[in-house]
């Protein structure tokens, strides 16, 4: 109820505010009815202002006032004294923890006080009696504070470096002997005016004081000039050390070193420069420059020097040449003459002769021998499917190599894999290769015709006399979903895939060219379709043989070939990789010398499809058979006995674009759904696997296993058109 009703009052404004102030160097003040209790709402202020360059004193005799605590509020919620932001209450005797203490003095931070009192509507039994204040005027020792500021912040406080002296209200700094108090009031600078030293033998300068600390805020020069016909020679003493930045170096005092030219070193730190030797100058006059900051002094140094006559600077070795120097001679006069000439594989930049002129300096600059570099190979860096090895540390110049690897899964068809940088300042190829083309560029092709592995044993089950192929066995197999029904598909044909981007198949499965069907790759069951390694594809262009397009009115199967290409490039590697193309005399001729059973050569090659088996159902599985090329003069006569009483090939007839395999007398061939798929014959001599033929017709009756033949697209005739429309 009490916390309502003093809300009330506050806002009913029955709270008033009065203020006393003081402007006096000490004095005392009460609370009101002193020593009698105080009256309630009360809200009192005294400020007290003392003079300049003094602070405020304030103690209590007396301090009696209603102790009071809230859980949310804390102490001194309803009455209190507020001193520099803080509330008392309660008693000294009873209440100390909220209450002054006996001893307890207050100071301000400046020259003036604020002192608030507060009581609210009431107090209760015993009554406060209040409080009696006494302040002072109490005068700063501004010495003992810039020293106590100099050990909290050294590096940012000006004080008096040398002598303080305070006085009521102020202080002052004064200096030493051979110093002077700077414009800011504090530091004493060393006095170390310009002069000009001439020598003709030896001497010494040092620090203002050394070896004892330098002064701050010093900036000395000091000329040195030597008599006519000589040089001046430096060292500094190894008592050395002046204040440095450990990442910006002489940032903050040094000692330079200036030459005529205006070319100057600076140094500092703890090590003497050239560790305490000599050095030579070669010059007859410099500036010996000093300067300090406000912050750290340090040792300094000491500087000797003397005299010499004049020479030119000793010459450098070569780097990457030859430097050829007067065997008498241990160092160089006017007249010397050096000779230089560059290694092999660098070229000189400047002249290769230097004659030490008369002023002690060389007629021109030393000339330096330059490594040759080679532009910056980035028609080689980006070949596609390859990786430069180790490119993030290509170097360009003379003699470096870099080398040209292929991704996994692709091989490197043509080309150098090393390339060298070589004298002319090209890219040379390293190799022994005989394959010259496109400059010897490489060329990064995927691996064709690697079947994955699997035993060689050829079981005798379907494709019309085959057997299930091994998953993924043959990657390049293509299913060719040709009315988008899926990979349950009853509409279809096979391919092979040739190129990361297209995939061959017969025209008569396309022969209007259509388009936006389904290519599936990495397939071997069609019945899984959540195979993880299957991509899929559509068909955006298809281009079919214009000798298909418009046939002889005798022969509508010639010409049976057609190029796909998908919408994007299939992802080759273990599961989905391309058949090679028979582009070589050896590759061409797989089938015949097989057939020859000629040593070296595969006598069989295989065929492999989803098309219907003996029992007139689409396969689910991948089917392979093995079929041996059949001569044309037997594939004829064969023919022309399968096919005289079946009109459906009047206007067939065998062509030299058109290879056969199979068994006159056996039943192994493919069947409807297999057109397009490939025929394959394995170089034994690298183990690579080549379309030969494309599954065209065959002269199976109703996929039944008589008069077994197949008649195949011949791909050695068709390689200029593939390489037309494959990009």
């Amino acid at each position: 109820m009490r916390f309502v009703v003093g809300v009330l009052l506050g806002f009913l404004g029955v709270f008033g505010c009065f203020c006393e102030e003081f402007q006096a160097d000490y004095g005392t003040f009460s609370s009101d009815d002193y020593p009698a209790t105080y009256p309630n709402n009360i809200n009192k202020t005294w400020t007290i202002t003392v003079s300049e360059g003094f602070v405020v004193r304030l103690f209590f005799t007396v301090f009696d006032v209603e102790n009071s605590y809230e859980e949310t509020q804390g102490s001194c919620v309803y009455d209190y004294l507020k001193i520099n932001n803080k509330r008392f209450c309660g008693n000294m005797a009873q209440h100390q923890s909220d209450a002054p203490g006996v001893y307890q003095k207050f100071f301000s931070t400046s020259n003036q006080m604020v002192v608030r009192f507060v009581s609210d509507y009431s107090n209760e039994s015993p009554l406060p009696y209040g409080f009696v204040a006494h302040f002072r005027a109490e005068d700063i020792n501004e010495c003992k504070m810039l020293l106590k500021a100099q050990e909290e912040d050294w590096d940012q406080v000006v004080r008096c470096n040398h002598f303080c002296h305070n006085v009521p209200g102020s202080y002052y700094c004064s200096c030493r002997r051979g110093f002077s108090l700077h414009a800011n009031g504090h530091t004493c600078v060393a006095d170390c005016p310009s002069s000009v030293i001439v020598v003709g033998s030896n001497g010494t300068l040092a620090s203002p004081e050394y070896p004892n600390p330098y002064s701050k805020l010093s900036n000395c020069q000091y000329a040195i000039e030597a008599i006519p016909g000589h040089t001046i020679d430096v060292r500094f003493d190894s008592v050395f050390e002046i204040e440095d930045h450990y990442e910006e170096g002489c940032a903050y005092d040094w000692v330079k070193i200036i030459l005529p030219d205006g070319n100057s070193d600076k140094y500092c730190g703890s090590t003497a420069p050239a560790n305490g030797s000599w050095l030579q100058l070669h010059t007859s006059a410099i500036i010996v420059e000093f300067y300090s900051d406000l912050s750290v002094e340090k040792t300094g140094f000491k500087l000797y020097y003397s005299v010499s006559k004049r020479r030119c600077r000793q010459g450098s070795a070569l780097a990457n040449g030859n430097v050829q120097i007067p065997s008498d001679k241990e160092y160089f006069e006017y007249g010397d003459v050096m000779q230089y000439s560059c290694d092999v594989g660098y070229n000189m930049i400047g002249l290769e002769v230097r004659t030490c002129g008369d002023t002690g300096e060389w007629d021109h600059p030393p000339p330096t021998c330059q490594i040759k570099v080679c532009p910056r190979p980035d028609h080689l860096l980006n070949i596609s499917k390859s990786i430069v090895v180790d490119k993030e540390n290509l170097q360009l110049h003379y003699g470096s190599s870099f080398v040209i690897n292929c991704f996994e899964w692709y091989e490197m068809v043509s080309g150098s894999s090393e390339w060298r940088c070589g004298d002319d300042q090209t890219w040379q190829p390293v190799t022994n290769s005989s394959i010259f083309y496109n400059d010897n560029l490489p060329s990064c092709q995927p691996v064709c015709g690697r079947k994955n592995r699997v035993d060689e044993i050829f079981a005798e089950t379907q494709i019309i006399g085959g057997r299930e192929a091994r998953n993924y066995e043959w990657p390049w197999m293509a299913f060719l979903d040709l009315a988008n029904q899926g990979l349950e598909a009853k509409t279809f044909c096979g391919g092979s895939l040739v190129h990361e981007q297209y995939v061959v198949t017969a025209a008569h499965c396309v022969p209007q060219g259509q388009r936006n069907f389904h290519v599936y790759l990495g397939v071997t069951n069609r019945s899984d379709s959540s195979n993880p390694h299957m991509q899929v594809f559509r068909a955006i262009e298809v281009t079919v043989h214009n000798g298909f397009l418009h046939p002889e009115l005798d022969n509508l199967m010639d010409d049976d070939i057609a190029v796909i290409k998908l919408n994007s490039s299939a992802v080759i590697g273990r599961y989905v990789r391309p058949v090679c193309l028979p582009r070589t005399p050896r590759e061409k001729q797989l089938p015949e010398m097989g057939a020859k059973k000629i040593k070296g050569y595969q006598e069989r090659g295989v065929i492999a499809g989803w098309g219907k088996n003996e029992l007139d159902e689409p396969s689910m599985w991948l089917m392979m058979t093995r079929v041996p090329f059949v001569n044309r003069t037997q594939c004829v006569v064969v023919f022309k006995q399968s096919t005289q009483n079946d009109a459906r090939y009047s206007h067939v007839k065998l062509t030299t674009n058109m290879i056969c395999a199979g068994f006159v007398s056996r039943s192994r061939d493919s069947c409807k759904g297999d057109s397009g798929g490939p025929l394959m014959f394995k170089d034994v001599s690298n183990s690579k696997w080549f379309l030969n033929g494309i599954v065209s017709f065959g002269t199976s009756i109703d996929c039944k296993p008589i008069h077994v033949l197949g008649i195949y697209t011949k791909v050695a005739n068709y390689l200029s058109f593939l390489d037309t429309h494959i990009v």
